[in-house]
């Protein structure tokens, strides 16, 4: 016999997407930052990865799939 309790949570269950950001989130992402920032560690600067998102998220996508895989980010 199932507790009630159990079957409330299985109604509730959010499901987690645990694959790698795709191209189109990481233009979504690029869509959404702010202008007017400082630029970053690697003096590139938002507007400048914006111009384009298309090609940012073709140039980001190998990268931040590594990363996702490894779960490591490259200390270079």
């Amino acid at each position: 016999m199932r507790n009630v309790e159990e079957e409330d949570n299985s109604e509730n269950e959010i499901e987690v997407n645990l694959d790698p950001p795709t191209k189109t989130e990481i233009q979504l992402a690029l869509s959404q930052l702010k202008n007017g920032k400082a630029a970053g560690l690697d003096n590139i600067y938002l507007e400048v990865l914006k111009v384009d998102p298309e090609i940012t998220a073709e140039m980001l996508y190998p990268l931040l799939e590594k990363i996702w895989k490894e779960e490591k980010i490259p200390e270079d």
